[in-house]
């Protein structure tokens, strides 16, 4: 197949979360549970291809670690600035290593969209992140805020994004309709009986680049089991463009996902499943 550049792409610039959430397999498997930090020297090659390409949209600073945990992410936030000025960079944090000093910090680096995935506050939830964004609106009064399940991005605007995920899940048994079962890993969450006839957008809108550089399908494919190359010996085009990520397109794009993991995965197709026929043949 052949369409278009992904509209973002997701660096896992490190390995830890301190979080065993239950929606996540952070709990079930120890993945995520040491620190181990993509190279700067990968960091920088995916920036000096990017700005080959005139790349102009999102960056995502994670995927199933914690960022505010690596202790480079200014650095590395001041240097996507500097490199690509024209890009969305955003940040998805649970929250617990967050204080206004370290979001000023991050907004003054150069973040333009701070996410708080708390997937933990249940019964206050409102309260302490409500009153943690009015006292950023007291250091940004332009900065704007959205409570949803899909983030909305800025290349110009800062902004401060909640997931409420009281929303979609009831702690006991989260089996809600927006919470995804991650390739049928999570258990707790609806499993499928057969696959979902859909297509599905995440291959071909965006990129994972996790913390030892390989190119991951989507976030449901936590095990990276379909093995689709590594940044450090290939560039960003050869595996975007590969045999072998063409041709799971090529049945996603047919409504098939008789292959693993997409045939247990419980994600629906996303939004904006019809832009794939006027973007990609």
């Amino acid at each position: 197949m052949k369409g278009r550049l992904f509209n973002s792409i997701f660096i896992e610039t490190s390995a830890l979360c301190n979080r065993k959430c239950v929606i996540c397999p952070n709990s079930i498997y120890n993945k995520h549970s040491k620190q181990t930090l993509l190279s700067m020297n990968i960091i920088e090659k995916i920036l000096k291809e990017l700005k080959e390409l005139d790349y102009d949209g999102i960056i995502g600073l994670y995927n199933y670690n914690e960022p505010l945990l690596d202790p480079r992410l200014l650095e590395i936030i001041e240097l996507i600035r500097k490199t690509l000025p024209g890009v969305c960079i955003s940040l998805s944090t649970n929250g617990d290593f967050l204080t206004i000093k370290k979001a000023q910090e991050l907004y003054e680096a150069g973040l333009n969209v701070l996410g708080i995935n708390d997937y933990n506050i249940l019964k206050n939830f409102k309260n302490k992140w409500g009153d943690f964004f009015n006292n950023l609106k007291k250091i940004y009064p332009e900065i704007e805020e959205t409570v949803h399940r899909y983030r909305k991005y800025s290349r110009t605007k800062k902004m401060f994004s909640i997931y409420n995920i009281q929303k979609d899940m009831n702690v006991v048994n989260p089996r809600a309709h927006y919470l995804t079962n991650r390739g049928g890993l999570m258990k707790n969450i609806a499993q499928l009986s057969s696959p979902i006839q859909q297509k599905c957008v995440r291959p071909f809108r965006y990129m994972i680049i996790d913390f030892k550089g390989n190119y991951n399908l989507c976030c449901e494919d936590y095990l990276n089991t379909v093995k689709l190359g590594n940044i450090a010996d290939k560039t960003i085009l050869k595996l975007w463009n590969s045999f072998k990520i063409n041709s799971i397109r090529k049945k996603l794009f047919k409504k098939n996902r008789n292959f693993s993991p997409c045939d247990k995965c419980s994600f629906k197709g996303g939004e904006h499943l019809y832009s794939l026929n006027t973007f990609w043949k």
